[in-house]
C-alpha cells in the first residue's frame, strides 16, 4: 500500500509541473515533459496525450507499460504557480496490474522512486471513477474495479470489487470468490468501513465451502493511521460449511463429538462477532443470538457473550475469555457458562458449570446431569451429579440413582481423571442387569480411589464397595454384605480386566451363606460376551441356622464364565483341613438356571482323628467316639421355576457312644440311603437301616433292622424296626424323634421266651418256661429313656422255677409257703406292669396265676398238695443298673424277702 500512495503523490506532482508546462509551453513540449516527469517518477515507457488544455483544466491521457488512465486536472492558475497546488483530480478509465507476493505489493510498469513518499498530497480532492485493477497473486488472478472520492484532511468514499477462479496465498486464498466493499472517512477522524465475501475460504486450518461473511468496521483518527487509538468491528457468518476432510478444526470437533455419537463430518457455521480496540485493548462480543455451528443432520453448538459482558477481553498478553454456551446434539442436550484465563502461555485459571437435562457419553447416558470445574489449567476439580445414570458394558446393563462423582482432570499430558484420596463416587444403589434376565443390586455402592488413576490413556483403576449385593439365581436369593473389588481395566474394542473381590458374607437363600469370600477374577468383556476366569481363594459355607445341622465347610477352586455359561470346579476342606470332597457347578446366565453336584471323599472316622460331630455340630452331645465309615454325593438345581436339591449317604459300620446319654452305644450302623431334599433334609421315602447293637445299658438290643422317613420337618420317623430279643422279638412301627434327643416310641415284644430273660438276669437258681409279649411304650427327652404303663403278659402257660427258695423259706410257716410255691409254680396267666427311668427306679408290678404242689406243714395233709396260687408282687429297684453291677440276685432276694413278708401267699 505504501507503493500504492506513493505513485499516487508522483503523479499528482506530475499533473501539476505538466499543467505548468501547458501554461508556459506549447503543447507537443508540455507531453515531452510530462513523460520525463512520469518516467522520473518509476512509470516504465510513458506515453502521455493532452487532450485538452485551459487555464482552468487540462485533459490528458497516461499510457505506460503499466498503469493507464485519463486523467482530468482542475486548478486556479495562480494557487498553481504559486503553491502547486490543484483543485481536483479525476482519473478515469484507469487500469493497471498489481502483484502480491511475498516480497510485498508491486504495481505492474512501475519501479518506485525514494524521495517522493512524503509531504502533503498537491490536490484538494482526489476522483477515482471505475478503475479497474488485475490483481495478480501466488494462487491466481483476480479482477476488480475500484471507484472513490477523497479530499485531503476531510475524508472520503470509495468502493472496491473483485472477482476471482482462485486467488490468494499459500496461507489464505479464496475460490471462485467475490469480495466487495466500501470505506468511507469522516472529517471528524472516524474510518467505517463494509465488506462482502463470498465464496470458497482456504486457510491453514482448512477449507470453508460457500461462505458467506459481512465485515463491519470502524476506527478512530485515520488521519494518524496505522496509530489510531481506538477501533472496533464485526464479523457476521452467514454461512460457512466446512467438512473434517478438509478442514483440521472440524476433524478435531469431528472426533470428539463421534465420541459422544455425533456425526459431524461438515458443520455449518453461522453468526456475528463484534470487536472493540481501545487503549490497546481488544474485546470481542457476539450478537445476541450467538455464534452457532450446527450439523447437516440438525445437532447445533450455540456460543454467545454472557449478556452486557464481552466474550473476550485482550490487553498486554493477557485476558480472559466469559462465554453462555448451549447444545443440541444426539448425545443429549444441555446449556452452561465457562470462564477462562488466558495468558500468552495459553490458558489459566479455569471456571465452568453445566447443565444437561439429557447426555450419552462414552457409552453412559445421563439424566440431570449437573457439572462443575474449577481450577487452573490443565489440573481441573471437577464435581458432577446425575439424577440417574445408565451404561452398557459388554452387555451388562447398569444403572443407579443420584449419582455424585468428585475428580480431579489432569491434562498435563492427555487426559487422566482421578479420585483423591478419601472421596468417592457414589450412589444409594445400582443395579446391573446381566445377559438372561440376571440382575444383581448393589446398595449404598461407592467407587474411590485405586492404586492407579480412574482414567488414563484408555486404562481405568479403582475400589468398588458397596452396603449389599443382592441378586436372584433362579429362585434363591443371594445376598453379598460388604462386598469390596479392587479393579483394573483396559478399554478398547475389547475390555479387559483384573479384580480382586472380598466379602465378609453372602446370604445364600434363608439357609446358607458364603463367609469370607475371597475371590479373583480376570478376564474380557466384549459385545460377544465375557471370558472371565475367577479363582476362588477362600469361602466358608455354613448353615444360617442358630443350631445348624452342618458344619462350615472351606471352599476353594476356579471357574470361568464364556459367554453367557459360566462353569467351575471346587474342593471342601473342614475347619480342620481334613479333605472332604470336590464340587462341580454350572449356570446359564441365558436361562438363569443351573446346577452343581458334590461328592465326598470316604470319609473314615477314628477317635482320635474325625469325627461325625466335626460334620454335623448339632450331634455334638449326641454321638461320640465314632468308628466306621460315611461317604454322600449332593445335587443342587436351580432355574426361574425354583431350586431342587437331592443325594445319597452311605454308611458302613458307624458305631459311636450314644445317640444321648440314654444310649450306651451304637455300633455297626449300615446303609443306603437317598434325599429328595437336602434343605430342609427329606428322604426319598423310607429308607433301609441296618444297626448291629443298640446298647441300652440294661436293654441291649442286637441284629436290627428297620426303615426309616426324614419328613424334612426336622424330625425322625422310624416306619419299621425290629430286633431278635430273647427268643422273639422286639419291633416298633412309627416311632418319631427328632436331632435334640426327644423320643415317642411303642415297642412291641412278640414271643419273648421267658427261659431266655431269666437267664439274661442271671438270678442263681431262677429258671423257667413259656412265652410273653406285650408292650413298653419309651419315652426320651435326650438324656434319658423312660418306661411309660409298659404291660407284658404270658401268651402260653408256663413254669417259674426258683431253687434258691428253700434257703430263704426257713424262717417261718408264711415265707415257706411263698417261697415254697416258687419251687416249680406252673402259671396259667403272668402279666407285668414296668413304669420309669430306664437308669433308675423301676416299678414292676407282678401277677401270677396258676398252681404249685407245696408241702403246707400240716400234719393232717401228709405230703405235697397241689395247690392253685396266686402270687402279687410289686418290686421297686434299679434294675438296669444292678444288672450291670451283676448285683440283681441279691437285690432280687431281698426285694422279694421284703415283699412277702409284707404281703401273704393266697392259695
Amino acid at each position: 500500500m505504501r507503493t500504492a500512495g506513493r505513485l499516487l503523490l508522483a503523479l499528482a506532482v506530475l499533473l501539476i509541473l505538466g499543467a505548468c508546462a501547458v501554461l508556459l509551453f506549447r503543447k507537443p513540449i508540455a507531453e515531452a515533459v510530462i513523460e520525463r516527469a512520469a518516467a522520473g517518477a518509476g512509470v516504465e515507457a510513458p506515453a502521455v496525450q493532452v487532450a485538452a488544455l485551459t487555464t482552468r483544466g487540462i485533459t490528458l491521457r497516461l499510457d505506460s507499460a503499466g498503469p493507464s488512465a485519463r486523467v482530468e486536472v482542475d486548478y486556479d492558475l495562480g494557487t498553481l504557480i504559486t503553491e502547486r497546488r490543484v483543485e481536483a483530480v479525476t482519473v478515469k478509465d484507469a487500469r493497471a496490474s498489481v502483484r502480491v507476493g511475498p516480497d510485498g505489493v508491486h504495481i505492474q510498469g512501475v519501479t518506485p522512486q525514494g524521495g517522493s513518499g512524503g509531504g502533503e498530497l498537491p490536490f484538494d480532492r482526489l476522483i477515482i471513477e471505475d478503475a479497474s485493477i488485475a490483481l495478480m497473486t501466488p494462487e491466481g488472478p483476480a479482477e476488480g474495479a475500484v471507484s472513490g472520492r477523497f479530499v485531503p484532511g476531510e475524508g472520503g468514499e470509495g468502493r472496491l470489487r473483485f472477482e476471482a477462479a482462485r486467488a490468494g496465498t499459500a496461507d489464505f486464498a479464496l475460490e471462485d470468490g467475490v469480495l466487495e466493499g466500501t470505506v468511507s472517512l469522516s472529517k471528524s477522524g472516524e474510518a467505517r468501513t463494509e465488506m462482502r465475501l463470498a465464496g470458497d475460504l482456504f486457510t491453514p486450518l482448512g477449507v470453508a465451502r460457500g461462505a458467506r461473511l459481512r465485515a463491519e468496521g470502524s476506527a478512530s483518527e485515520w488521519q494518524s493511521w496505522p496509530n489510531a487509538t481506538r477501533g472496533q468491528g464485526r464479523v457476521v457468518i452467514e454461512q460457512v460449511a466446512a467438512a473434517a476432510a478438509e478442514n483440521a478444526v472440524v476433524s478435531r470437533m469431528s472426533e470428539g463429538l463421534a465420541q459422544i455419537g455425533t456425526e459431524a463430518e461438515r458443520l455449518s457455521l453461522e453468526g456475528a462477532i463484534e470487536g472493540v480496540v481501545e487503549n490497546g485493548q481488544v474485546r470481542l462480543f457476539t450478537s445476541e443470538t450467538g455464534f452457532l455451528a450446527q450439523t447437516p443432520n440438525g445437532e447445533r453448538l450455540r456460543i454467545a457473550s454472557p449478556g452486557d459482558a464481552p466474550l473476550l477481553v485482550w490487553s498486554e498478553g493477557t485476558g480472559r475469555l466469559v462465554a453462555d454456551w448451549d447444545a443440541t446434539l444426539s448425545a443429549g442436550a444441555g446449556a452452561g457458562h465457562v470462564r477462562i484465563a488466558l495468558e500468552e502461555g495459553g490458558i489459566g485459571a479455569v471456571e465452568a458449570d453445566a447443565a444437561l437435562p439429557r447426555l450419552s457419553l462414552y457409552g453412559v447416558e445421563t439424566v440431570d446431569l449437573s457439572a462443575k470445574a474449577s481450577g487452573v489449567w490443565p489440573r481441573l476439580d471437577l464435581a458432577l451429579t446425575a439424577a440417574r445414570a445408565r451404561a452398557e458394558v459388554a452387555g451388562t446393563d447398569l444403572r443407579t440413582q443420584s449419582l455424585t462423582v468428585p475428580l480431579t482432570l489432569d491434562a498435563s499430558a492427555g487426559v487422566v481423571l482421578r479420585l483423591e484420596d478419601g472421596e468417592c463416587a457414589s450412589a444409594p444403589s445400582l443395579t446391573a442387569s446381566l445377559p438372561g434376565e440376571t440382575m444383581v443390586t448393589l446398595d449404598a455402592v461407592r467407587l474411590c480411589a485405586g492404586e492407579a488413576p480412574l482414567w488414563a490413556d484408555g486404562a481405568a483403576a479403582g475400589v468398588i464397595t458397596a452396603k449389599t449385593a443382592r441378586t436372584t439365581l433362579g429362585a434363591l436369593d443371594v445376598a453379598v454384605r460388604e462386598p469390596s473389588a479392587t479393579a483394573r481395566m483396559q478399554v478398547g474394542e475389547v475390555l479387559r480386566f483384573v479384580a480382586q473381590v472380598t466379602a465378609p458374607r453372602a446370604a445364600l437363600g434363608d439357609a446358607m451363606a458364603l463367609n469370607e469370600v475371597r475371590l479373583t477374577a480376570d478376564g474380557t468383556a466384549a459385545d460377544a460376551g465375557p471370558d472371565v476366569r475367577i479363582t476362588l481363594e477362600r469361602a466358608v459355607l455354613a448353615q444360617t441356622a442358630a443350631a445348624p445341622a452342618v458344619a462350615p465347610v472351606t471352599l476353594a477352586g476356579a471357574g470361568r464364565v464364556t459367554g453367557e455359561t459360566a462353569q467351575g470346579s471346587l474342593t471342601a476342606k473342614s475347619k480342620s483341613g481334613v479333605l472332604l470332597g470336590d464340587a462341580s457347578l454350572r449356570h446359564d446366565l441365558e436361562t438363569s438356571s443351573g446346577m452343581a453336584r458334590f461328592e465326598t471323599e470316604t470319609l473314615s472316622f477314628t477317635p482320635d482323628g474325625l469325627q461325625p460331630q466335626q460334620l454335623a455340630p448339632a450331634l455334638r452331645g449326641l454321638v461320640s467316639a465314632a468308628t466306621g465309615s460315611l461317604s454322600a454325593t449332593t445335587e443342587a438345581s436351580w432355574s426361574e421355576a425354583g431350586a431342587k436339591t437331592a443325594g445319597t449317604a452311605s454308611l458302613d459300620g458307624l458305631s459311636f457312644r450314644g445317640p444321648g446319654v440314654a444310649v450306651a452305644r451304637t455300633a455297626g450302623l449300615s446303609g443306603e440311603w437317598r434325599f429328595d431334599s437336602l434343605m430342609p433334609l427329606r428322604t426319598a421315602g423310607a429308607q433301609p437301616i441296618r444297626v448291629d447293637l443298640l446298647d441300652l445299658r440294661a436293654l441291649k438290643l442286637a441284629d436290627g433292622r428297620g426303615r426309616f422317613v426324614l419328613p424334612g420337618d426336622g424330625s425322625l420317623v422310624v416306619e419299621e424296626a425290629s430286633f431278635p430279643w430273647f427268643g422273639g422279638t422286639l419291633r416298633t412301627t412309627n416311632a418319631t424323634a427328632d436331632v435334640s434327643g426327644d423320643l415317642d416310641a411303642v415297642l412291641t415284644a412278640e414271643g419273648v421266651e421267658i427261659g431266655e430273660a431269666l437267664a439274661y438276669l442271671d438270678v442263681d437258681g431262677l429258671s423257667g418256661e413259656g412265652k410273653i409279649g406285650g408292650t413298653l411304650p419309651l419315652k426320651a427327652n435326650g438324656f434319658a429313656v423312660r418306661i411309660e404303663d409298659g404291660h407284658l403278659a404270658a401268651t402260653t402257660p408256663g413254669v417259674i422255677r426258683y431253687e434258691g427258695a428253700k434257703e430263704l423259706a426257713q424262717t417261718n410257716q408264711q415265707t415257706k409257703l411263698a417261697f415254697g410255691a416258687l419251687e416249680d409254680l406252673r402259671f396259667s396267666s403272668l402279666s407285668a406292669t414296668v413304669q420309669g427311668p430306664l437308669d433308675g427306679e423301676l416299678d414292676f408290678g407282678l401277677r401270677f396265676e396258676g398252681t404249685s404242689e407245696l408241702d403246707l406243714g400240716d400234719k393232717r395233709v401228709p405230703g405235697r398238695v397241689k395247690t392253685p396260687i396266686i402270687y402279687r408282687l410289686n418290686i421297686e429297684a434299679p434294675v438296669l443298673s444292678l444288672i450291670e453291677q451283676a448285683r440283681l440276685s441279691t437285690d432280687v432276694q431281698r426285694q422279694i424277702e421284703q415283699a412277702i413278708g409284707e404281703r401273704s401267699a393266697q392259695p
